[in-house]
């Protein structure tokens, strides 16, 4: 893992004539291993700011920082970040496994590796993913 920084980030949308802000000058820093849960309301920013430090929105303004390299520009599949929504299935008709295994069948890792990923994940999460 590493340190996750966020220096005052944010972002806006258009909603018609009127300017939306998902995120107004967010700041905050996480140490290396630490364990965070982003709450609040329907509309609240959520999302977006996971989105955010994941690569997959860009901000309007602020940076993300790994340790200490500025990953702001940086496509989300470089950054080998990941977020879990509260919602706990990806896919709710799927099984636990199937929905961890979902990733790593899409980049068609072998069937051996896939496992082994989810067994890993399920274990870290305490997830029953047999």
């Amino acid at each position: 893992m590493a340190r996750v920084r966020v220096a005052n980030v944010s972002k806006s949308y258009r909603r018609g004539e009127v300017q939306v802000f998902a995120l107004r000058d967010v700041s905050f820093a996480l140490a290396d291993g630490e364990f965070v849960a982003v709450i609040g309301p329907s509309g609240s920013g959520k999302t977006t700011l996971l989105r955010t430090i994941a690569g997959l929105t860009e901000p309007d303004a602020g940076s993300v920082w790994f340790d200490d390299r500025d990953v702001t520009n940086v496509p989300s599949q470089d950054r080998r970040a990941g977020f879990v929504f509260q919602q706990y299935a990806l896919y709710p008709h799927l099984s636990v496994y199937e929905n961890i295994a979902f990733g790593p069948r899409a980049r068609r890792l072998a069937a051996d590796l896939v496992a082994a990923r989810v067994r890993a994940v399920s274990a870290r999460a305490r997830l029953g993913a047999e």
